[in-house]
């Protein structure tokens, strides 16, 4: 991404559509100190991951009550500091909130995609992670729903994972029995084979049937 850098980042992560609450995300590090004057609460007593009720106010005009939540990083969705502002939905509000954010001259607008890329490299998301995430998001289907979903969870990642170990272990018997027979003997051998080729055929079943139930 061109221009990236460290500063701190602001975006309407609900998307500028008229609605009951949009979400305003911060993102940087140790960016309290530059927007404490638009909050009635001192922010500096949040406690990580509690909601709390205050004002967003410019030169004492009260702009907009809001809910704020703060996630300390690196325990937050891209391992920054990360403050959410539940706000009035109306886009004029939204805007009007966010340019005052960025009058400091310390915090910008996020670029697309800005906060999964930080995510990445923060090591919170893995690049199949934000795949799934690109899915769950332009998902046009119950199907995709689901898929996106379980990408981004890491439950799919984690069976393939699984079926990857199961097809190794079973090569791994064939391999043992074609070249040290004489020393485990046939029986073995064979318990050995059938064991580890059920194992790989239930979890190949079980990607099909999960597939198939979509």
């Amino acid at each position: 991404m061109k221009g990236y850098d460290d500063q701190t980042i602001i975006a309407c992560s609900s998307g500028l559509v008229t609605c009951a609450i949009s979400i305003i995300r911060i993102s940087g590090k140790n960016f309290f100190p530059e927007i404490q004057e638009f909050f009635s609460k001192n922010l500096q007593t949040l406690e990580p991951r509690k909601a709390n009720f205050c004002t967003i106010k410019s030169r004492e005009k009260v702009l907009d009550e809001v809910v704020i939540v703060w996630f300390k990083g690196p325990n937050s969705y891209n391992g920054e500091d990360v403050l959410e502002i539940s706000a009035h939905g109306n886009p004029l509000n939204i805007s009007r909130i966010i340019d005052l954010f960025k009058s400091t001259g310390v915090i910008r607008d996020a670029m697309p995609g800005e906060f999964s890329l930080r995510a990445v490299n923060n090591n919170k998301l893995s690049l199949s992670q934000v795949e799934g995430l690109d899915l769950l998001l332009n998902a046009n289907s119950i199907f995709g729903l689901d898929q996106g979903y379980s990408v981004l969870s890491g439950r799919l990642k984690e069976q393939f994972e699984e079926l990857y170990a199961s097809y190794m272990d079973h090569r791994s018997s064939m391999e043992l029995g074609f070249d040290f027979l004489e020393d485990i003997g046939e029986e073995q051998f064979d318990k050995k084979l059938k064991s580890s080729f059920l194992r790989l055929k239930n979890i190949i079943q079980s990607l099909n049937s999960h597939i198939a139930d979509q």
